[in-house]
């Protein structure tokens, strides 16, 4: 395994961190099959990213994803994990600093957005949860997972 995986904490999220693995995968699963995917460019927005490894899996996966995140250092994370996975498609992947008032997208972007373990972040579910239904696309989907 590469050093700089061993030594890093958020590029062995979700795994090693403290959390029962088998609910993660649960999780991941349950959110995994509520992509809608009758779209031709299912584009998906990760939001809340945290250390981009729901990113790095829908990736994985063959989809076109945008994550955000209002910490600074979770972009850096996210590139991170293709300088050690050339596996990864950085062409369809990308990172994105906003805060969840404020989606830095244009209106209709995204046929599904995925927001794993961050409803209690959230500062203004109100202002959040519209600027959510702005950037999905008409019959788009959220998902909310909170493990």
């Amino acid at each position: 395994m590469n050093e700089k995986y061993q030594d890093n904490p958020p590029l062995n999220e979700p795994f090693k961190v403290g959390r029962d693995e088998s609910r993660l995968l649960f999780d991941l699963g349950i959110a995994l099959s509520c992509i809608q995917k009758n779209y031709e460019n299912i584009k998906i927005l990760d939001f809340a990213a945290g250390t981009c490894w729901i990113s790095e899996w829908l990736n994985r996966m063959g989809y076109d994803v945008s994550a955000c995140d209002i910490y600074t250092n979770f972009a850096c994370v996210g590139r991170e994990r293709f300088s050690l996975d050339k596996w990864l498609n950085s062409n369809s992947m990308s990172f994105v600093l906003c805060d969840g008032g404020c989606l830095s997208f244009k209106d209709n972007t995204f046929s599904n957005i995925i927001c794993f373990d961050s409803l209690h972040h959230m500062k203004d579910y109100s202002k959040t949860l519209s600027e959510m239904h702005r950037v999905l696309i008409p019959g788009g989907r959220a998902i909310f997972i909170e493990p």
